[in-house]
């Protein structure tokens, strides 16, 4: 049976975890909006759409190498 101190070690730990994971959630969904609005600004300024242009073709450099 695990002592006290041990189980709430574990939790604290727990705990700091998800704090940091939130975090990082929270950064990516920022960038997530940036990066939206960067694509809707394109399309409406520039009249790029990137989006569609993520679908294009892949160039030659990407394709996948044999090993031999």
């Amino acid at each position: 049976m695990e002592s006290k101190d041990s189980s709430s070690k574990k939790l604290k730990d727990y705990e700091r975890r998800i704090v940091e994971l939130e975090r990082i959630v929270g950064q990516k969904q920022l960038k997530i909006d940036f990066l939206e609005k960067l694509s809707e600004v394109a399309q409406s300024d520039l009249g790029i759409d990137l989006k569609k242009n993520t679908e294009s073709k892949l160039s030659s450099g990407s394709t996948k190498i044999s090993k031999k």
